[in-house]
């Protein structure tokens, strides 16, 4: 009698060649959003650690009449320094010469670019930090901390609102030109673009083109 034999990848996976596709996947990065937004100072060599900047007080309105032919009392200015400290961050990879050697891909130019990503994202989460721990915050619906924010305490237009007032009773002038700038989550985005309530985002633009931005 004569067997019925089917042969198939599985059973005979050893005669399988791989094929390796010398086409680099790409890896999604974050960009850098709020290190271009600040006021960058460079140390020089040999200037030590720290650096310090120099702030005078504000003076409030002088709203005394002064009186004909006598000067008014003397006026003291104060100053103060705004400091801060040099701090290294990094890392690196360690890359063996026989991988170096026998690798499909360039693996020293493609640790680069990692490492080059890794050092973007290491610098928007320190000022990140830096930022939540030593400013005022503001948290949705009047939150005391982001511990008591609730799912329904969303982003809104008046979020936004408030914000600039407070800056702007704080003598905070614009960044460009007349317009603050917010780095917005992309959830948090959403929910204010979401926001129906009259002089939200929805309401301000039901009758004109939306920027793309």
């Amino acid at each position: 009698s004569l067997k019925h034999m089917t042969m198939t990848t599985g059973t005979n996976s050893a005669n399988l060649y791989y094929y390796y596709s010398k086409k680099l996947l790409t890896t999604l990065y974050e960009t850098l959003q709020l290190y271009p937004l600040g006021m960058k100072t460079t140390l020089p060599a040999g200037m030590g650690k720290q650096v310090k900047w120099l702030r005078y007080s504000k003076l409030n309105a002088a709203t005394t009449a002064l009186t004909e032919s006598i000067p008014p009392s003397e006026t003291n200015i104060t100053s103060s320094n705004v400091t801060a400290d040099i701090s290294q961050y990094g890392a690196f990879v360690r890359i063996s010469d026989l991988l170096e050697t026998t690798a499909i891909d360039d693996v020293v130019e493609s640790a680069l670019t990692v490492l080059g990503k890794q050092g973007s994202l290491t610098l928007d989460t320190i000022i990140r930090t830096e930022l939540d721990t030593f400013m005022p915050n503001q948290f949705a619906n009047n939150k005391a901390s982001l511990a008591t924010v609730g799912s329904s305490d969303v982003l809104t237009a008046k979020e936004f609102l408030k914000a600039a007032i407070t800056l702007k009773k704080n003598l905070v002038g614009p960044h460009t030109g007349n317009d603050y700038i917010a780095v917005v989550h992309p959830a948090s985005l959403g929910d204010m673009m979401n926001d129906t309530n009259v002089g939200s985002w929805v309401d301000l633009n039901k009758y004109i083109s939306p920027s793309k931005e």
